[in-house]
């Protein structure tokens, strides 16, 4: 029995910083396609500086999805991006184009190309987002106030936990205390599904992962941040802190604002502010980057040393047979 031909799509991701708007244009150029985000912030109405959405003019010219399409205050879970983004591919194949998935956030690509299956609605997405954020407060913690104090917590809320795990031991230290914290056991998540277990889908991907080195990349979000600070990051912030949200809101804890909140407050200076958002932002890179190692790629490409024949290769593979 022959097996269904699956329609191909690419998707190209990479931490933040790294270059993939860009990349994304000039495949969507080159291979006559539209892109999707896959940026659980640029969903988000008027949030354009700290998300670094394409341009107005870069949108006009290659047609882009699922941006803009929420207000700050609406729930969205990766279960409405999962369902969304398989309509948009759709509409985009009815046409005649190529689709062209571009983003960095984890769960989103993973739901995308593992199919990834939802037994109720949002508890995926509530665990890992309640998660996600207690555990970027703890790194921050530790960035603050060191590996003895973040366990000196961890000691304190989940004793047991704590004896059998050494002060030094800090990535499980951070997992225990994200744990305790969440009021979750660490098998409750896997119960109710396992975000990495790979169900068939629709789609064929083409993966393209942009990995280019360490050092290069913290540059790029450096001056990235300063653009930033230019382009009137600080009035987006205001307005995000204006709107009293409640703590759990995705906006208000998203990278790129809430750490100008305490400068907004006349708490610090801008300048700590900016090396704050700096520091974050490089700590999120490298969270990103260990989710896209899991995910695995088609091509690995620096995106400043972009070779001509890629595109070549990737036509070659939309084409012809994997």
């Amino acid at each position: 029995m022959c097996k269904e031909k699956k329609s191909k799509v690419i998707v190209i991701f990479g931490p933040t910083a790294s270059g993939k708007t860009s990349l994304g244009l000039r495949i969507a150029k080159e291979l006559d396609g539209e892109i999707i985000s896959a940026d659980s912030m640029q969903i988000y109405k008027k949030l354009d500086i700290g998300t670094a959405k394409a341009t107005k003019e870069e949108q006009a010219e290659i047609r882009h999805h699922l941006i803009d399409i929420c207000d700050i205050n609406e729930k969205f879970s990766v279960y409405n991006y999962k369902k969304l983004c398989y309509r948009k591919i759709e509409e985009i194949l009815s046409r005649g184009k190529l689709p062209i998935i571009v983003g960095g956030t984890g769960l989103y690509l993973n739901a995308i190309i593992n199919n990834m299956k939802f037994d109720e609605e949002n508890i995926i997405e509530n665990i890992n987002q309640k998660e996600e954020q207690i555990k970027n407060e703890i790194e921050n913690l530790l960035e603050t106030k060191g590996k003895d104090y973040i366990y000196s917590l961890l000691e304190k809320e989940d004793e047991e936990a704590a004896k059998k795990i050494h002060t030094n031991n800090v990535k499980r230290v951070i997992r225990a205390l994200t744990i305790a914290r969440s009021g979750s056991k660490k098998s409750k998540s896997d119960k109710i599904n396992d975000l990495w277990d790979k169900q068939d889908g629709p789609y064929d991907f083409i993966k393209i992962y942009i990995d280019i080195p360490r050092e290069v990349l913290y540059n790029r979000i450096n001056q990235r941040v300063d653009e930033m600070i230019k382009n009137g990051i600080l009035e987006e912030a205001k307005y995000v802190k204006n709107l009293k949200l409640s703590i759990e809101n995705t906006a208000l804890q998203a990278i790129g604002y809430k750490e100008f909140f305490k400068y907004i407050d006349s708490e610090e200076t801008l300048g700590e502010a900016i090396l704050k958002l700096k520091q974050a932002t490089r700590n999120y890179a490298k969270r990103q980057i260990t989710w896209f190692k899991k995910l695995g790629s088609d091509y690995t490409i620096d995106i400043n040393d972009l070779k001509d024949d890629i595109y070549e290769n990737i036509r070659r593979d939309l084409y012809e047979e994997r």
